[in-house]
């Protein structure tokens, strides 16, 4: 089960105004696209450092007469994770982005977003950043 989870769906990259019509506080851009902006989806990211024992939250929050309920009035509600990672994918949103693993992190930040696809709008701005660098860049799908 863990295995087909879709950490790669952490970070979306939507463009700037739906940032704002969401009422989203600024980000940083996309490496590849200043007018789209980076953001973290909390329920991916918890997942990615699912270490509670370790890492336990511990303040405590107010007990409410609410079943389903847990602090500051929220009420708890099921979602469906797949379509949560398949609005996240999508290529209005998608930050093309890739984690990595706690043994071989990326050299150097921006190489966490070198998901492009070869028909992507943003993969010839990627290319040419990679090849002024000297990379090679795999253009095969």
């Amino acid at each position: 089960m863990w295995d087909s989870i879709n950490l790669y769906a952490m970070v979306i990259a939507p463009n700037i105004e739906w940032a704002q019509d969401m009422g989203l506080t600024d980000s940083w851009d996309l490496p590849w696209n200043p007018k789209r902006k980076i953001y973290f989806l909390k329920v991916i990211h918890q997942l990615r450092c699912l270490d509670l024992i370790c890492k336990a939250d511990d303040p405590p929050m107010p007990s409410l007469e609410l079943v389903n309920a847990v602090g500051g009035g929220q009420v708890l509600k099921c979602k469906n994770f797949d379509k949560l990672v398949a609005w996240a994918k999508h290529p209005d949103r998608d930050a093309c982005y890739k984690r990595g693993n706690d043994y071989q992190p990326p050299l150097h930040s921006i190489d966490r977003y070198d998901l492009r696809p070869p028909g992507s709008e943003h993969f010839p701005i990627m290319s040419q950043y990679y090849k002024d660098r000297g990379y090679y860049v795999h253009s095969s799908e």
